[in-house]
């Protein structure tokens, strides 16, 4: 399932609209980088949350701080929307060359 093209998504666009990969690796990267893409943004914002709100509780003394971990869950959500962008322009630029 790991392409050697896991890490160049962008450069991957351009190969699809050159007409240099087949349509099948196209799909099935674009699946793949979309998998991993959406998967790592929500971990990394779950864990930042945990993270800055024992932080702050800690060193502090505050309540807990829910609205810093939805704060950061939220900017994990506008990294997913804007990996999601970029795979619809990928999508688009297969269809096109079609």
């Amino acid at each position: 399932m790991m392409h050697s093209k896991v890490g160049n998504k962008y450069s991957y666009a351009r190969l699809i609209k050159r007409g240099k990969v087949t349509l099948t690796e196209d799909y099935n990267q674009i699946a793949f980088n979309f998998k991993i893409e959406l998967f790592f943004p929500i971990l990394f914002g779950i864990i930042i949350a945990s993270v800055s709100s024992v932080f702050l509780i800690r060193y502090f003394d505050l309540p807990s701080i829910p609205v810093i971990s939805i704060i950061l869950l939220f900017l994990g959500l506008l990294m997913i929307f804007r990996i999601r962008s970029n795979i619809d322009k990928i999508m688009n630029a297969i269809k096109t060359r079609r």
